[in-house]
């Protein structure tokens, strides 16, 4: 199996120290890889880029390993919004 951690997430390794995981250097990623993913993303409906949004600041909300003040965690977030297409944050309902 693969798997990609970003830099932030390096914290979980520690998590999985028991597994036979072996560290690869990033290498990047092919101009048709960021094509495709950029014309999938583009087919996403808002729906459903609004709920991976919620998704996202939940899951890493809830991710005590990553130490992320609640400003980073908006400000990660928030570019995390741009990369799966959104011109603006989503808006969320207060709990």
């Amino acid at each position: 199996g693969l798997l990609m951690l970003a830099d932030f997430e390096q914290y979980f390794l520690r998590d999985v120290s028991d597994l036979p995981i072996v560290q690869c250097p990033f290498t990047g990623v092919s101009p048709d890889t960021v094509h495709r993913m950029r014309q999938g993303i583009a087919q996403m409906d808002r729906h459903t880029k609004d709920m991976a949004y919620q998704a996202w600041l939940g899951f890493y909300n809830s991710q005590r390993g990553m130490r992320w003040d609640k400003p980073t965690l908006v400000q990660w977030a928030n570019f995390y919004s741009t990369v799966i297409g959104c011109p603006e944050p989503p808006a969320l309902l207060k709990k």
